[in-house]
């Protein structure tokens, strides 16, 4: 995320990397992300049925 100044607050480790870490480089600097995914859910019965016909999505 850049400040109004042009400067990372925070940048990735190695930015090539499939799984890096990020490097704060600002006090109080703040890091947002979209993420994409599949199975997930905070309901522990949501993946009781392993069929590929489900009829009820449990978010």
């Amino acid at each position: 995320m850049e400040p109004s100044n042009g400067e990372p607050s925070a940048e990735f480790q190695d930015s090539m990397a499939l799984q890096t870490s990020v490097v704060f480089k600002k006090e109080n600097a703040v890091v947002k992300a979209n993420m994409k995914g599949t199975q997930f859910s905070n309901d522990v019965n949501a993946y009781l049925n392993n069929s590929q016909r489900a009829s009820e999505v449990i978010l």
